[in-house]
This record gives C-alpha cells, structure tokens and sequence, in this order.
C-alpha cells in the first residue's frame, strides 16, 4: 500500500511534491522496521533532498527527515553519521520551537547518547 500511495502521490502531484516526500518517509519507515536498510536509506534521502528543496533546510519535516535518517545510520553503527546528522534536527528544533520543547529534548538526548556511544568505541589505533 505504501508503495501504490507513493506511484499515486508521483503521478498525481509529481515527483518534488512535499506530500511524495511523505509516501517516501513512510516507506523509508516501513523497509527500516523490517531492517531492510539499503532499501530504507535512499528513500529516506530523497524524502531529505524533496523536503529541503521545496519546504526549506529549517522546517520540522525536513528535520523529520533526518531524524530517520540519524536513527537508520544509528542502526546500521554508523555513529559519527548519526550524530552529526541528530545534531543538525536539534540545531532545526532548537530554532523553531525552542530548547525547552519535548521534541528539542527528545532530539538532545538522542544526541547525548549518540556522542556517549562514539565515545565508547574503541579508536582505530587500538
């Protein structure tokens, strides 16, 4: 279903519609549950890319967007990726909603432990 609401959402609204960007996310969501996450990551990219062009790098569905992003590459053990990329959705929620907002403190704490684990991981000269 996800993927005929993706080919309805490309015909219907075209292929830089922030609502294809949507069905994207969602089927982004979907392979990454299933952990088919070569399948996810690129979708969840041009979800990313559409987002940006046509709602701007600053609005919360671009940083829903990287926030999947972050959490894929978290997944896949990819830390520094995940934590540079869970620091840009707080820098985003920081700016439109404030530090104080449960998202902006769900956002910081994912980070918090993004940066704990790096730390954690052995460093390549040992």
């Amino acid at each position: 279903l996800y993927i005929e609401a993706l080919e309805i959402r490309k015909s219907e609204l075209g292929e830089r519609h922030p609502d294809t960007a949507t069905s994207l996310n969602n089927l982004g969501l979907l392979y990454d549950s299933q952990g088919r996450y070569g399948e996810a990551e690129p979708l969840y990219i041009e979800a990313l890319e559409i987002r940006k062009s046509e709602l701007g790098e600053r609005h919360p569905d671009t940083a829903t967007s990287l926030n999947n992003l972050a959490v894929l590459y978290y997944s896949t053990n990819r830390l520094p990726e995940a934590a540079a990329t869970m620091s840009n959705v707080v820098s985003i929620f920081e700016a439109l909603i404030g530090p104080d907002h449960p998202n902006t403190k769900t956002a910081q704490s994912n980070l918090d432990i993004l940066n704990q684990a790096i730390s954690k991981q052995p460093s390549q000269e040992d």
